[in-house]
């Protein structure tokens, strides 16, 4: 018995060695030997620098595109009909199939060969039945059998009645006698007959419905357009992006942060690329030491530049930018680590991370009047870089990163 229970304690031990392994283990990442080209190293980079700002920005603008000219709503919901403009039940939806629906009232259709007058149907022509067949000289007297029979062999056997003392051809089918000698059209079913014309019946079907957009469609303004793609939402010809939850505050055609952040004079502060670097710059360090070395750092440089010695200052700014880099590493990381290790090396997550760090803390320093054309002469690229990521900051998606190397 002893040795039964045994074999499945060991089992147990074993599977709960595999999933405390399973659970504590770090997401599979690719080959530690990953490279990237320059360009895709420098999209990759570009992205963090993105991201980076993407909860940093105050204000932003909203992504938009067109979706083509609006068309007239047309539709009607299943079992309805439309009639200028607007829906109403079917005819046979209120129980007279057959019926034709004029607005909000179904009337009487009118056979062929009679005008539709609205509420009447108009009669064709009636005709004249002739003189007919009279007693003549010749007949037995006071009977009117002879006439008949004459009647008869000219229109046919039962094809003859009376009207009167005299002998008439029937009228043809859907006409009846009015008086000797006319026949005039009967009126259908249901219908009254008032002589030239026959009086429509009728019943209401309820008021109208405005009519929607067809199925696939999305109204707006009393038009139908293409719906918006996830994320946006039209108004009119144009599908905005919905502000992200980092700038939820709508401003018309751009988000942000507060009511406040939606002024002309932020969102004219916002579209300077190098102080938005700067701020991210100050937000991605580790805290009150990390700013201060930032600050300290763009004090060094400032000094540097203006010592006019060029080589001291090319080196005394590059050890300046190296110093506040190093700070925002951590910060940086932080931030980026979960997204860039489902996708990319240690080693390749520890380079971008730091090409980030000195381009952000490039651009913090160039944010200075007496730096920036220094630092511009020294690495216009990496300028022109972080001026891309920030010129005009458009609202962005949770995005994740660029996938290169595989």
């Amino acid at each position: 018995m002893k040795e039964q229970r045994r074999i499945p304690l060991f089992l147990i031990a074993v599977v709960w060695v595999l999933m405390t392994w399973a659970c504590s283990s770090s997401p599979v990442r690719p080959d530690e030997t990953q490279t990237l080209t320059p360009e895709e190293k420098k999209i990759l980079v570009q992205w963090a620098l993105e991201e980076l700002h993407r909860a940093s920005q105050p204000f932003c603008w909203r992504r938009s595109y067109g979706r083509g000219v609006g068309v007239p709503v047309s539709a009607c919901p299943d079992g309805q009909e439309k009639d200028a403009w607007l829906c109403y039940r079917t005819c046979e939806d209120i129980g007279k199939p057959g019926w034709k629906g004029v607005g909000p009232v179904c009337w009487q259709r009118c056979p062929d060969g009679f005008r539709d007058d609205g509420a009447y149907c108009f009669k064709p022509k009636a005709y004249g039945r002739g003189v007919g067949f009279p007693w003549k000289v010749g007949d037995k007297a006071f009977s009117l059998t002879a006439a008949k029979k004459r009647c008869e062999r000219k229109h046919g056997e039962g094809q003859c009645e009376k009207s009167g003392a005299i002998y008439y051809p029937k009228c043809k089918p859907g006409y009846r006698a009015i008086g000797c000698c006319v026949c005039s059209p009967r009126c259908p079913s249901g219908m009254t007959d008032i002589g030239i014309s026959c009086q429509k019946q009728s019943k209401g079907r309820g008021v109208g419905k405005p009519m929607k957009c067809k199925e696939g469609q999305a109204y707006d303004a009393g038009l139908c357009y293409t719906p918006c793609k996830e994320g946006y939402h039209g108004v009119g010809p144009v599908c905005w992006q919905d502000c992200p939850s980092t700038q939820p505050v709508d401003c018309g055609a751009g988000c942000a942060t507060s009511k406040k952040n939606c002024g002309q004079k932020t969102a004219a502060q916002i579209l300077a690329p190098l102080e938005v670097a700067a701020n991210v710059a100050m937000a991605v360090t580790t805290g009150g030491a990390g700013n201060a070395a930032v600050s300290a750092a763009k004090a060094s440089a400032k000094t540097a530049v203006k010592t006019g010695e060029k080589a001291a200052a090319r080196t005394a700014v590059k050890n300046a930018v190296k110093t506040a880099a190093r700070e925002m590493v951590p910060g940086i990381r932080a931030k980026l680590d979960r997204k860039l290790l489902q996708k990319y090396s240690e080693d390749m997550t520890r380079e971008v991370c730091q090409d980030a760090a000195e381009y952000l803390a490039l651009a913090a320093i160039a944010d200075d009047f007496d730096t920036k054309d220094f630092l511009m002469a020294l690495d216009p690229t990496g300028i022109a870089d972080v001026a891309k990521a920030y010129a005009q900051p458009k609202c962005s998606f949770d995005v994740d990163p660029p996938v290169f190397g595989r």
